[in-house]
């Protein structure tokens, strides 16, 4: 299911019609191009051993870098860190709340040359994922026992997986987790979410025309959602202030 949003308005009249009487939860994640696909870094040219040898060396070699590492075998932990500083893993990350969604989808647009493509905000009803997913209906958080079978294959070999994406809650121990309303889904299976055979009410796709991409993204900085405040760390403050007060970016 697709439909288009073209102002900030649009996607409130959207959300108050989805959300209204029924108070559904909804998660929300922002494509900078419509065309991109709903699935994980580590699903797009990687394979297990890939994954495997990118988490046994992170995890060797994390300590003298960080100065807050999980305990060795809290896995959920650990992949969680390595999503946070990069690393391609089993881990997509979605939002609580659509208007940082739409953050990352418009970064700076309204700023850059050229002609933008359509952009897009997903919508997922997270526990409707899961019981289509055969999980239970609930999202605890990622940590929680009902995911190990999705993450132990992150870091072990296992002769067979659950073939199943899962929707998992973000442990707030990292405040970037608690200021972007961190959560998580947890791609055990290759398919990409959109191509997954979801009930067209788990995953929607609303399309920001491209006429509409450079406005969106100036409406969206104007309300306050700037890399500085989403990112609260010095080097993210200084790229926000760096692009602000730039000529151009090319």
């Amino acid at each position: 299911m697709s439909q288009n949003i073209e102002s900030i308005g649009s996607l409130t009249e959207y959300l108050r019609d989805r959300m209204g009487t029924e108070n559904r939860i909804l998660w929300f994640r922002g494509h900078r191009d419509a065309q991109w696909a709903v699935t994980p870094t580590i699903k797009r040219g990687f394979d297990s051993g890939d994954e495997r040898n990118f988490t046994h060396r992170f995890r060797s070699r994390a300590g003298i870098r960080h100065q807050r590492l999980p305990e060795y075998d809290r896995l959920a932990s650990w992949l969680a860190l390595m999503q946070h500083y990069g690393l391609p893993t089993r881990l997509l990350d979605w939002s609580r709340s659509p208007m940082v969604a739409l953050f990352f989808a418009l970064e700076n647009a309204w700023r850059i040359n050229g002609q933008p493509n359509d952009a897009c905000l997903w919508v997922l009803e997270p526990h409707g994922l899961n019981e289509s997913q055969g999980i239970e209906n609930v999202t605890a958080a990622l940590d929680a026992k009902m995911y190990e079978e999705h993450i132990f294959p992150a870091f072990y070999h296992q002769s067979k997986e659950p073939n199943t994406i899962a929707a998992a809650m973000a442990s707030e121990t990292d405040q970037r987790m608690f200021v972007q309303q961190g959560c998580f889904t947890i791609h055990s299976s290759n398919i990409a979410l959109e191509k997954a055979g979801l009930p067209s009410e788990v995953l929607t796709k609303l399309t920001i025309p491209k006429q509409k991409v450079r406005e969106l993204s100036f409406d969206i900085e104007t309300l306050g959602f700037r890399r500085g405040e989403l990112f609260p760390d010095l080097e993210n403050l200084s790229n926000e202030l760096r692009t602000t007060y730039s000529a151009n970016i090319a």
